[in-house]
């Protein structure tokens, strides 16, 4: 019955994710001792658990009218109503955190992410510019500032950004994004260049047998393949294949893409069994997984190499007996 007990007892269930044993402790301290710390825990539990949103809301707002200063409540009612739908609601308390928390980076995206809900995009760049203007020094923000840069297509912009994300950082996930957006840019030399120092970082860390080492092949392989190499793309997809069956289960989403990439580049060089061998194979996993709507996808890529080769009833009856309800 000590409610101090009850509290660290919901902490544990909350952190294996056991959210309504969490609740029940919880509830249990609140009724003994309805401290405002442990109510705000609550408001955090029913979050967590998905389906509770407006109580959320409820439980944090009653902390707040009797004690402003419980400044954490802010963000997780702006969360609330973020999933209710509620975008001014959202825009409304996380402006309250952000004022009572000026320095967390994660308050100023979450903003951005609720303006964009708001059709408000330019607003959205602004409030990250606006963090960086003021916070220089943060490890993250430019990277974010130059993803948002990328999803504007202004290329420039977010080369300029990530590039100042790697002076503080020199991190393979970053080397990924900079290497994306100079293959959007085609400058494919210079893609392959920061591909392969990222391919580097990741083979220090995890050695050439693991999984992200083979990633970051695939991710090679796919410049090869944007720039028209295709021979070489092969090569380094089935170098990435090769890994991936060592390491993965038969039945997994990356032996999947490892399949539907080498049919991909098979397709461009014409030829068509050695694709149509991978592309089924990516089906057949992808159905076994559960994944309808990419062997949906893949059945149109087999579909299309029977149309070019003249054979227009098997494309058809391809189509039909991959058709969405078949498939499941």
């Amino acid at each position: 019955e000590d409610p101090y007990t009850l509290t660290e007892l919901s902490k544990c269930e909350r952190e294996i994710g056991n959210y309504e044993k969490a609740k029940i402790y919880i509830d249990k301290a609140i009724k003994i001792n309805p401290l405002p710390q442990y109510r705000i825990r609550k408001g955090e539990i029913l979050f967590c658990i998905g389906e509770h949103y407006q109580e959320a809301i409820e439980v944090l707002k009653d902390v707040l009218e009797e004690d402003s200063s419980f400044k954490e409540c802010y963000k997780i009612i702006a969360l609330s109503y973020l999933e209710l739908e509620d975008y001014p609601n959202a825009l409304r308390y996380i402006n309250l955190a952000i004022l009572n928390s000026q320095d967390d980076e994660y308050l100023y995206k979450l903003k951005s992410k609720i303006l964009k809900y708001l059709n408000k995009p330019d607003e959205a760049l602004n409030v990250l510019l606006k963090f960086y203007e003021n916070y220089p020094d943060d490890m993250e923000i430019e990277n974010t500032i130059a993803s948002e840069y990328e999803k504007r297509e202004e290329y420039g912009k977010a080369l300029s950004f990530i590039n100042k994300s790697l002076l503080k950082e020199k991190d393979s996930d970053k080397y990924l994004g900079k290497e994306i957006i100079l293959v959007q840019m085609e400058r494919y030399e210079d893609a392959i260049g920061i591909c392969t120092k990222g391919l580097n970082i990741r083979k220090s860390i995890y050695g050439k047998k693991s999984l992200d080492y083979a990633i970051s092949l695939n991710n090679l392989a796919l410049i090869y393949y944007e720039m028209g190499a295709l021979n070489d793309a092969v090569d380094i997809f089935n170098d990435a294949m090769v890994i991936k069956k060592d390491v993965l289960p038969k039945i997994h989403g990356q032996i999947s893409i490892g399949y539907f990439n080498l049919g991909l580049v098979y397709d461009k060089l014409n030829r068509y069994n050695e694709a149509l061998k991978n592309y089924r194979a990516s089906m057949e996993i992808d159905n076994e997984l559960g994944a309808y709507e990419d062997v949906l996808l893949t059945a149109e890529y087999v579909a299309e190499i029977y149309e070019r080769n003249g054979m227009l009833e098997e494309a058809e009856a391809y189509r039909t007996l991959c058709s969405e309800d078949d498939v499941q």
